[in-house]
């Protein structure tokens, strides 16, 4: 019955692992889709004032 209980706990230990990385990808996931999020943000507000730069020295005609 001992090897057993030690086989049980090392499994239990196993799954409490794998459930905290499960836990830190989803997190990693979500910090990546906010930071993918802002990018894009700051990429079409760089697109607006190149438009706006290109309209205002009479580039885009």
């Amino acid at each position: 019955p001992v090897p057993l209980l030690e086989m049980t706990n090392g499994l239990q230990a196993k799954a409490a692992r794998m459930q905290d990385v499960d836990l830190e990808v989803k997190q990693l996931r979500e910090t990546l889709a906010e930071y993918n999020e802002e990018f894009r943000q700051v990429r079409n507000q760089g697109n607006g004032r190149m438009f706006a730069y290109l309209k205002a020295s009479d580039g885009c005609r």
